[in-house]
């Protein structure tokens, strides 16, 4: 069996290009800026079995926010993560809901996070 690199899993979300009409430009214009935000270059050809619980989550956040949904539930993105991780993370939060007219429903036990984003 084959394993699968973070960037061939981050590639597969290219149906949504196709699925939510995004063009291109747009796309790809995300898909950089989340790779810089959330740091994944560094992992981007580790496989995904090898990834920390705190790379898989910055990764899934990345494919939630892709298509650039209206409204985004967060169900504990912070859950067990080391502090790089959480931080890269809630930045991420907060400038997605800071530059865009996006409603972002976030869960979490941690009230730190409340006050971060």
């Amino acid at each position: 069996m084959l394993s699968t690199c973070c960037k061939k899993a981050v590639n597969r979300f290219y149906w949504k290009q196709w699925r939510w009409k995004i063009n291109k430009a747009d796309f790809n214009e995300r898909l950089e800026r989340f790779v810089d935000i959330l740091s994944l270059k560094d992992f981007l050809y580790r496989p995904v079995r090898t990834l920390s619980l705190g790379q898989k989550m910055r990764a899934e956040l990345s494919d939630a926010f892709l298509h650039d949904p209206e409204i985004v539930y967060l169900d504990e993105p912070t859950i067990g993560l080391d502090i790089f991780s959480k931080d890269a993370i809630l930045k991420f939060i907060k400038e997605s809901n800071q530059n865009k007219d996006k409603v972002i429903l976030l869960t979490t036990h941690d009230l730190a996070d409340t006050k971060e984003v």
